[in-house]
C-alpha cells in the first residue's frame, strides 16, 4: 500500500495524522466501486501507522508485554463511494476517552490533486477502541502502557461520543 505520511497540528490529543492510499481494483466490488466492508481495512491500516509512527509505538513491544487493542464500537458516515485508482487520504486523531479506552476520529478524503483544500468528503468514523490484556481477554491498563500514554490526558465525557 502507498503511504505518504503527514503530520499536522499542537496537542497530542488534537493532532492529525495522514495517510495517503490510491483504490485497487481488487477492493471494489461489480458496481465498481469500494465495497463498504473495505473502508474497514483502510480506517484500521491508519488507525496503526497513527499508533507506530505518530505515537512512536513498538507494537511488537506491546503484544510482548501482553497489551492488545480491540475495536469497541464503530459508527461510519459514508458521503460518497471511491472508485478504482481513486487516490484517498485517511485523517486520524486519537483522543483518550477513559483510563483504558481511546476514541479514533477518522476521516477519508477523495484527492484531485495534491492539494487537499480541492478534497471531497467520503466518509466519518468515530471508532472506539479498547486496551485488553491479551493473556487474560480483559481491559486492563499496565504501567507500561500509561507510561506511553503520557501526555494524554482523559477527556471528560461530553454524552455526545459513540
Amino acid at each position: 500500500m502507498n503511504t505518504e505520511e503527514m503530520n499536522v497540528g499542537q496537542r497530542r490529543d488534537l493532532e492529525v495524522y495522514a495517510v495517503r492510499l490510491a483504490v485497487r481494483d481488487y477492493e471494489c466490488d461489480q458496481g465498481q466501486v469500494v465495497n463498504h466492508a473495505v473502508y474497514l481495512h483502510y480506517l484500521e491500516h491508519c488507525r496503526w501507522e497513527y499508533v507506530r509512527k505518530y505515537l512512536k509505538w513498538d507494537v511488537s513491544y506491546l503484544l510482548k508485554q501482553n497489551i492488545g487493542f480491540v475495536v469497541a464500537k464503530i459508527d461510519i458516515e459514508f458521503r460518497r463511494s471511491l472508485v478504482s485508482c481513486d487516490e484517498f487520504i485517511v485523517e486520524t486523531r486519537m483522543q483518550r476517552t477513559e483510563k483504558r479506552r481511546f476514541h479514533f476520529r477518522q476521516e477519508i478524503y477523495l484527492m484531485s490533486g495534491d492539494e487537499k483544500a480541492s478534497a471531497k468528503p467520503v466518509a466519518t468514523a468515530d471508532v472506539l477502541v479498547a486496551a485488553i490484556n491479551t493473556a487474560t481477554l480483559k481491559s486492563e491498563t499496565p504501567q507500561v502502557l500509561e507510561d506511553l500514554l503520557y501526555g494524554f490526558p482523559i477527556l471528560e465525557s461530553t454524552g455526545n461520543e459513540i
